[in-house]
């Protein structure tokens, strides 16, 4: 039921003629993160906060019918996410934990305990990527390369694209609000637990809400394939510079 899906990506130019051309690309591409970063909050303001806690409520289609589910979700940049879900499955109450701490991850069906593998906690870790770029200060940082996408519609609403690449992770492409600069859609390519296979996924994020001076998308909708997946809902968000949630359940 992982929801999060993956971030920002981008492809190297050419050299020699084209190197002009990759300098430019690079540059118009930052201009977009810049506006997006002020668009959340400011970068002293985002950058100070790298740990979150939030509830969710929405529906999971993943299964075929949509799944109402409610739950918390914690989440501490770069390597450490939480969240606990509550849902109805076929008339028994069920709660889902599931904790990732750095290479290590563990899940939790009612009493039923269980390491992740290393592949799971791979998965989620690749998830985790996605959101730290999604939280737009990231991309300051060394190792990431970009590549303007240029402009689209996304909701009808016209968009500015940025591809986004880094040295071990999927490429994931970013569309922000021409307007506003907010984080509008992600593209990127995930792995399907069902199947075992590479699915692309798109995330849509709108009503954006603003606690400690961040702004975060209160409504997500999530699609595999082209199939809606996830829908949800996001409230009493809070920041934190650290949180410490993230023992073995």
């Amino acid at each position: 039921m992982d929801k999060f899906v993956s971030t920002t990506i981008v492809l190297g130019l050419l050299l020699g003629a084209g190197g002009l051309a990759r300098g430019d690309d690079q540059a118009d591409a930052r201009k977009v993160i810049d506006k997006a970063i002020q668009a959340l909050g400011g970068e002293a303001t985002v950058a100070k906060y790298k740990a979150a806690t939030w509830k969710v409520k929405g529906n999971f289609y993943g299964l075929g019918n949509a799944l109402p589910y409610t739950g918390e979700e914690t989440i501490q940049f770069p390597d450490k996410f939480r969240f606990v879900l509550e849902f109805d499955a076929g008339g028994q109450q069920t709660k889902l934990i599931m904790v990732v701490n750095k290479d290590k991850g563990w899940r939790k069906i009612n009493d039923n305990l269980m390491d992740m593998d290393k592949e799971q906690v791979t998965e989620a870790q690749e998830s985790l990527y996605v959101q730290n770029v999604i939280r737009a200060v990231a991309l300051k940082e060394k190792g990431y390369t970009f590549s303007p996408l240029g402009e689209v519609k996304v909701d009808k609403q016209p968009a500015v694209g940025v591809k986004v690449s880094h040295k071990g992770h999927r490429d994931v492409n970013l569309f922000f609000d021409q307007k506003s600069g907010l984080l509008v859609k992600t593209e990127a390519r995930v792995k399907d637990e069902m199947s075992g296979q590479e699915v692309k996924q798109e995330s849509f994020f709108s009503d954006y809400k603003e606690s400690n001076g961040v702004k975060y998308p209160a409504k997500v909708v999530i699609k595999r394939d082209g199939q809606l997946y996830v829908e949800a809902e996001n409230q009493d968000y809070k920041y934190a510079e650290k949180l410490d949630v993230f023992d073995k359940p």
